[in-house]
């Protein structure tokens, strides 16, 4: 029965195919199957109603109607993502990504393609460098320049040049890049703090650089409480004075080291010439 389908199949298609080279049975042969997991039988389906097809040693992708999808110009495809239908192409020893349209997301450029943690976001490589694309931007949101990259939260990813290290972030559409400039970044709580030169500066949980590497020291304060309130308390430190920042996921507010000590007490208490004071959320002081 299986037979019968698969010359069922070769008639329609070549109904649709002009090229003289399909006048010969010979030329046209059912691929391998690659699907197992939803196709038992092996006919040729790639996933759902995509054929895999070849011709004079080169693959192209056909639907069940007979219709080409793709020209016979790869070495091979095989199902990269069922959920998204994409396949991977082969060109030579290059890789590249298409729809089941045969749109081209990525030219077949590319040592590597693989998935990551993040459902989005695929890993390319190329020689020694990789880069980032987002399958839901239709884009390469990192370039395949760094040496590495390392992914430290679902959407947050470390950049490594040859000395310095940067980060991206990129979620719902919303990307921001930190180039590569920094001895390290690492991730606190949920915000990230920058080394460099053995100062520590501050990067937003969004990616948002708050304060380029100028304190000697860093520390949550707030953290037994900051689930609750929705807002992350730094203390900052300069030589022998302090200072603070208020940050939510977008938005923050840098004081200034000016104080002799900062103190978080269900509020953040400061001391300046003797007196303790009391800041809003916006560094504004509200009692004395």
């Amino acid at each position: 029965r299986n037979k019968d389908k698969q010359i069922l199949f070769l008639k329609s298609y070549q109904l649709h195919e002009k090229e003289k080279a399909l006048e010969d049975d010979n030329s046209l042969e059912i691929a391998e199957h690659l699907d197992d997991a939803k196709i038992q039988t092996k006919n040729g389906v790639l996933n759902k109603n995509i054929y895999k097809l070849s011709k004079l040693k080169k693959y192209g992708l056909v639907d069940d109607k007979g219709k080409s999808i793709t020209k016979f110009i790869y070495d091979d495809i095989k199902l990269f993502s069922a959920e998204d239908d994409l396949y991977r192409t082969k060109i030579g020893e290059k890789q590249g990504l298409i729809n089941a349209k045969g749109g081209v997301l990525l030219q077949a450029k590319f040592e590597d393609i693989s998935k990551t943690k993040n459902a989005d976001i695929l890993l390319l490589r190329n020689s020694k460098y990789y880069g980032l694309y987002d399958k839901k931007l239709y884009k390469i949101v990192a370039n395949p320049i760094y040496k590495n990259i390392e992914e430290i939260d679902k959407n947050v990813w470390k950049l490594y040049s040859d000395k310095f290290t940067g980060l991206l972030y990129c979620n719902n559409g919303i990307i921001r890049v930190v180039k590569p400039k920094y001895d390290d970044i690492l991730p606190y709580k949920t915000a990230y703090k920058i080394i460099h030169n053995n100062k520590e500066g501050l990067i937003s949980p969004s990616g948002i650089i708050i304060s380029e590497p100028i304190y000697y020291n860093i520390d949550l304060i707030n953290e037994q409480d900051f689930n609750k309130k929705n807002v992350l308390i730094f203390r900052t430190q300069t030589d022998d004075r302090f200072g603070v920042i208020f940050c939510t996921n977008d938005e923050f507010t840098v004081v200034s080291p000016i104080y002799s000590d900062v103190q978080y007490k269900g509020r953040v208490n400061v001391l300046l010439d003797g007196y303790w004071r009391i800041l809003d959320n916006r560094g504004n002081v509200i009692k004395k």
